[in-house]
């Protein structure tokens, strides 16, 4: 499948075209998974915005497990402003714990959120 590619950028177009033939989501949990780790931050970043159009409690869960461990500052900043569309507890509760970091990247998104 194109989610083992070597190439990064057929990985994340790969993601993309996924989630416009796949609307039964036979295949798109499992792949959204992977893609949520994969090592190119294009890829998350990528998975990231299918996140945003699927407010399901695995996407909540995958964005709070990127926004808590993600080693890259881009890919955490998009997490953060990615939650702001879920309306969760859970998810105010990781937001809040983020502003109580010292991560700028992080917290800087969540400054628009109102």
């Amino acid at each position: 499948m194109a989610t083992d590619d070597e190439s990064s950028f057929v990985r994340a177009a790969a993601v993309s075209a996924l989630v416009k033939i796949d609307s039964e989501e036979q295949y798109l949990p499992q792949v959204l998974e992977k893609t949520a780790v994969d090592p190119a931050p294009d890829v998350r970043l990528e998975t990231i915005n299918v996140f945003k159009e699927r407010n399901n409690e695995q996407s909540q869960n995958l964005l709070i497990e990127i926004l808590r461990d993600d080693e890259d500052v881009r890919v955490r900043g998009r997490a953060a402003e990615t939650l702001g569309f879920f309306p969760d507890d859970k998810v105010v509760d990781a937001l809040i714990e983020t502003l109580d970091e010292q991560d700028f990247f992080r917290s800087f998104p969540l400054s628009g959120i109102t």
